[in-house]
């Protein structure tokens, strides 16, 4: 059995790990393009996260651990 889970907001704090690598605050998450705010290309934006080691250390959401426990079970 395979079960696919979406690690963004889900298991992982995506948005504070995200905004952390462009040394930003935060942004306004209720609009979908937020992050066009900080002025940077598509590249420069979203290269940082294209790295598996960005994913590996962004902290876990409240209930992300216990949902991948609950996954493996």
């Amino acid at each position: 059995m395979k079960i696919l889970l979406d690690m963004d907001g889900v298991l992982v704090d995506f948005n504070a790990g995200f905004c952390e690598i462009h040394g930003r605050d935060g942004f306004v998450p209720d609009r979908w393009d937020a992050y066009s705010d900080w002025g940077m290309s598509d590249h420069d934006l979203w290269e940082p996260a294209d790295d598996a080691e960005f994913w590996a250390a962004l902290d876990w959401t409240d209930e992300g651990l216990a949902i991948l426990k609950r996954c493996v079970e």
